[in-house]
C-alpha cells in the first residue's frame, strides 16, 4: 500500500453540543502519511470529540476536517464496540471489509490476515458475545486493520489488551506508517506512546495546546526531571514547606524524598536548596519522561478541563 497523498487536515473546527458544551474549539492541525501521533490529553479534554470528528460519527460546528486517503480507506476503532453480537468473529470483521467496499475474496483474505495480526484465528468461528473484553477489542481493532487503509483513526486501542497485545499493535501501527499510512491513536498510556509514536497531538479543555514530533515535545522538558534524596534525618516542617515549594508529586518516607521539579527549578537550585537546610546521604536524577512533560506542560483535570469530552 502506498500512503501518497494520504492526509488528515482539521482547520479552525469547533463542535458545540446540544448542551451549549464546545468539545473541541478552533482545532487546527494536518497529519501527513508516514508518521504516528499519539493523541494525548486529560479526562474531558476533547480526545474522544476529536476522533468522532474525523471518524464522521459526528459533524463539526464550524470548520472543516478533510479526509484522504491514497487508497480510498479509512480505518476506524472508536472507544465503543460496534459488534454484530449474532456474528462470528471472522464474519464481522469480514462484514467491516464489505462496509468499506472491499470485494468478497479480498474481504476473506484481508479477514484472515487481520486475525491473524490480533490473534484472533483460533476464535475466528467463535459468536462475538462468548469473547472476553480483550478479545472484543482485539476484534475491533481487526475491523480497523482489515483492507490496509491508507489512514487508520485508534481510540484508546489498548485498552483491555494485555501487553504482548499492546506491543503487537502498536508494531503493527508503526510498520503501516512506514509503509505510508496516517495512524492517529488516543491512548492514556503515555509510557507507550513515547515508545511508538511520531509525533505528540496534546489536547487541553477542547484546545490544541501542543502539535510537535516526540522528542521535540520532551525538549521542552529539559529541567522536568525526577530527583530522590536521602537525608540523613527525617525533614522537619520547615524543609519540608521548603521542599513543597519546589517539587510536584512529592513523596516523603522517613528520610527519603522524591518527585519531580517544578518548571524552572534546576538540578543545581534545587540541591543548593537542600544542603542549605540538611545533610545529604544520597541524591539522584533521572531525565523527563513524556509523562513528566506531559504532567508539568497539563495542569489536567482542573475546572476547565472538564468541558469538553
Amino acid at each position: 500500500m502506498s500512503g501518497t497523498g494520504s492526509l488528515v487536515s482539521v482547520e479552525g473546527v469547533g463542535k458545540r453540543y446540544r448542551n451549549g458544551v464546545w468539545g473541541v474549539r478552533d482545532a487546527t492541525f494536518r497529519l501527513p502519511a508516514g508518521r504516528v501521533t499519539g493523541l494525548v490529553g486529560p479526562n474531558g479534554a476533547g480526545k474522544s470529540t476529536t476522533l468522532n470528528l474525523l471518524g464522521g460519527l459526528i459533524r463539526p460546528t464550524k470548520g472543516t476536517v478533510e479526509m484522504v486517503s491514497a487508497n480510498g480507506r479509512v480505518g476506524w476503532c472508536p472507544q465503543v464496540d460496534l459488534i454484530d453480537w449474532s456474528l462470528t468473529v471472522a464474519e464481522n470483521v469480514l462484514l467491516g471489509g464489505r462496509l468499506l467496499g472491499l470485494g468478497r475474496e479480498e474481504a476473506r483474505s484481508s479477514t484472515a490476515a487481520a486475525l491473524g495480526i490480533t490473534g484472533l484465528s483460533a476464535c475466528a468461528e467463535r459468536n462475538a458475545e462468548t469473547l472476553s473484553g480483550g478479545q472484543l477489542r482485539r476484534m475491533q481493532i481487526a475491523r480497523a486493520l482489515i483492507g490496509d487503509p491508507a489512514v487508520l483513526i485508534l481510540d484508546e486501542p489498548a485498552s483491555g489488551l494485555d501487553p504482548e497485545g499492546t506491543d503487537v499493535l502498536f508494531g503493527e501501527l508503526r510498520g503501516r506508517a512506514r509503509h505510508g499510512a496516517v495512524v492517529l491513536v488516543s491512548s492514556h498510556d503515555l509510557h507507550s506512546v513515547e515508545s511508538f509514536a511520531d509525533d505528540i497531538l496534546l489536547l487541553e479543555a477542547g484546545t490544541v495546546v501542543a502539535h510537535s514530533p516526540v522528542q521535540e515535545f520532551l525538549a521542552r522538558g529539559e529541567e522536568v526531571v525526577g530527583v530522590e534524596v536521602d537525608l540523613d534525618a527525617p525533614p522537619d516542617g520547615a524543609l519540608r514547606a521548603l521542599l513543597a515549594g519546589q517539587l510536584l508529586e512529592l513523596s516523603i518516607d522517613g528520610s527519603h524524598v522524591a518527585g519531580r521539579l517544578k518548571p524552572g527549578t534546576t538540578t543545581a537550585g534545587f540541591l543548593r536548596m537542600v544542603l542549605s537546610a540538611a545533610e545529604v546521604a544520597d541524591f539522584k536524577q533521572r531525565t523527563a519522561s513524556l509523562r513528566d512533560v506531559y504532567l508539568a506542560r497539563s495542569p489536567g483535570a482542573g475546572p476547565a478541563g472538564r468541558e469538553a469530552s
